[in-house]
């Protein structure tokens, strides 16, 4: 990953990737340039021979609880979401 002068981090989330026969612990990290005022995603994968030597041990320390809490964020934005399409729903059907 390379960043210009403008790009600032943003943020970093942990979210592992698995199938049969493979898997995959990335850290995805959300990336903004303030000169033209975009956001991109970009992936760290510890598997690449490139980073395997930067991914420390507290980096280790912290995904498991990067992806808990990832994953409990997503879990309640879906929550607060079919609640509101919930309400919606039925809003009207009460005179």
């Amino acid at each position: 990953m390379i960043l210009s002068e403008s790009d600032r981090i943003v943020n970093a989330y942990a979210e592992r990737a698995y199938g049969p026969g493979w898997s995959n612990c990335p850290i995805w990290v959300v990336v903004y340039n303030n000169n033209n005022g975009e956001y991109r995603l970009e992936c760290i994968n510890p598997k690449d021979e490139n980073m395997e030597p930067a991914f420390t041990n507290s980096m280790w320390a912290l995904y498991d609880v990067s992806e808990a809490a990832h994953k409990s964020m997503v879990d309640a934005v879906k929550q607060m979401i079919n609640e509101k399409k919930r309400k919606e729903k039925y809003k009207h059907a009460i005179p």
